[in-house]
């Protein structure tokens, strides 16, 4: 045996007319059949029988008899074209995929809410009237979309409406709460959260004292058929 020796997989006999044999041998390279993904990527080809030295087995160099058969594929030893390592890539290609698809969905989705929360703002700030009453004490202010609490005292604790200070039905206002501080920061400035939270305190306190508004949005019956809230 010589060192460019290859292992291959005996796949038949070739024929001449008529069916006898020609002396060839058709076979599959061994390597080559394991890393195909399918059979197209199996390339056959005929080698004179003088050519091929029977083996016992991958790994041996001993020949066969002619009672001894040894099916590669069939005892595990040879994985069938488009399992192993490609069935491996092809799961790995798979996952990678979706993960690419949903990073790609919970982009577009934050950017959704990013647009909708700045539109929001623009008009709840655009509906705010320039001439404020002067105030020292702490006051609401309701339009069509938003009741604000205006907090003229300085606090350190975010803003919780309750049944007694609050003139609507706590029933009316959304979860969201957007509390705009007096406080330096990108975090203290604009807060964006839940006034119902159980996971965060919603009346956690803030670096410092401060003064600003605290925004609630308000709930809508749902409206007709065919229409919608604008």
């Amino acid at each position: 045996m010589g060192q460019r020796t290859l292992h291959g997989i005996l796949m038949g006999y070739h024929q001449q007319a008529g069916g006898r044999w020609s002396g060839g041998l058709i076979v599959a390279d061994w390597e080559q059949f394991a890393n195909a993904r399918c059979m197209s990527e199996v390339h056959l080809r005929r080698f004179n029988s003088k050519e091929v030295n029977l083996v016992a087995d991958s790994d041996s160099s001993q020949p066969i008899d002619e009672n001894t058969f040894y099916f590669p594929v069939a005892e595990m030893d040879l994985p069938q074209p488009g399992n192993g390592v490609h069935q491996e890539r092809h799961s790995l290609l798979i996952e990678k995929t979706k993960q690419k698809k949903k990073e790609t969905k919970d982009r577009e989705e934050a950017e959704r809410i990013a647009k909708e929360q700045e539109l929001a703002q623009d008009k709840w700030t655009a509906d705010i009237p320039e001439d404020l009453p002067v105030a020292e004490a702490d006051f609401w202010i309701c339009n069509s979309s938003y009741l604000t609490r205006h907090h003229k005292n300085p606090r350190t604790n975010l803003f919780v409406p309750s049944v007694d200070d609050c003139p609507l039905p706590l029933t009316y206002l959304d979860i969201l709460r957007f509390t705009k501080t007096s406080l330096e920061g990108l975090q203290e400035g604009q807060v964006n959260d839940l006034w119902t939270s159980i996971d965060q305190d919603p009346n956690r306190e803030l670096s410092a004292p401060w003064t600003g508004e605290t925004r609630f949005t308000l709930l809508r019956p749902d409206p007709p058929p065919g229409y919608k809230w604008v």
